[in-house]
């Protein structure tokens, strides 16, 4: 597994089962950044609770912003809900609007009290349905000395936190059948060995693309699927601003276990 977030929320998951046996914890959150990353039930299969996980450092969050008439606004495309920071946010852009209206791939980074930017991730993850939070600095081999396990609200305690101004490109999606034509002839004039194969909905690429770039012409890009097997995607030409929120991880950990079980247990009564 090469990203280490996903290997760390299945050892985090491993670990909690293994040091908390009278309740069941199942991974969930995988690429879905909307979705829980740990659900907890009892051993009867009641839900109790739901943990974010986080690898530090790590992005913690999204807002899209669009430019217009000269003022930065919030975009429904964003992946985190609207909630009262949010604006809080929008409208320190449109106060220092010249620091910010230049904004493009490279980060500016946003200067604002940080409770605006602690209380604007403490907000989505409570929508998510979180209580706590579990995180650490290693992927695997996970311990309490090692491990920081804490309830949501005292994660100014234990993370440090900043935001930034970037555009960024929306992604990646599957080619669809009115560009395979295309896909085809493009990947003809740049390699000479390889087969492409369609499944369903996707187009897959076989073969070694040696040193060559995964960027295609017309926006095509070659996703890594396995040893010279690549899904043929189409990027987006969208490139809208992004205000990125990340975590990192204080130094000193704080398992708080206990306190964990004794939430646990009120909840399962």
């Amino acid at each position: 597994m090469n990203e280490k977030w996903k290997e760390f929320e299945h050892s985090a998951t491993k670990f909690l089962n293994s040091y908390f046996t009278e309740f069941t914890f199942e991974n969930l959150g995988e690429s879905d950044s909307t979705a829980p990353d740990i659900k907890v039930y009892t051993k009867e299969g009641k839900l109790l609770t739901q943990i974010e996980a986080k690898y530090s450092p790590s992005q913690a969050g999204q807002i899209v912003v669009l430019l217009n008439s000269g003022q930065f606004e919030f975009s429904t495309k964003s992946k985190n809900s609207k909630v009262a920071s949010t604006q809080i946010l929008i409208d320190h852009l449109n106060d220092n609007f010249e620091t910010y209206s230049n904004v493009a791939q490279s980060s500016i980074p946003i200067q604002i009290d940080e409770s605006v930017l602690f209380s604007f991730i403490i907000e989505q993850y409570q929508l998510k349905g979180n209580d706590w939070i579990i995180a650490s600095s290693n992927s695997s081999s996970l311990t309490i000395d090692n491990l920081t396990l804490i309830p949501l609200n005292e994660l100014a305690q234990h993370f440090e936190i900043s935001a930034s101004l970037r555009r960024k490109k929306s992604g990646t999606s599957s080619l669809s059948k009115s560009m395979r034509g295309k896909a085809e002839e493009i990947i003809s004039k740049l390699f000479d060995s390889y087969e492409i194969k369609v499944e369903g909905k996707k187009s897959y690429f076989y073969g070694d693309i040696g040193t060559h770039p995964q960027e295609l012409p017309e926006n095509l890009y070659l996703s890594p699927k396995g040893e010279n097997i690549y899904e043929i995607r189409k990027r987006s030409t969208t490139n809208n601003a992004n205000i990125m929120f990340s975590l990192k991880l204080k130094e000193k950990s704080a398992f708080q276990a206990e306190e964990f079980l004794k939430f646990l247990r009120s909840k399962a009564n």
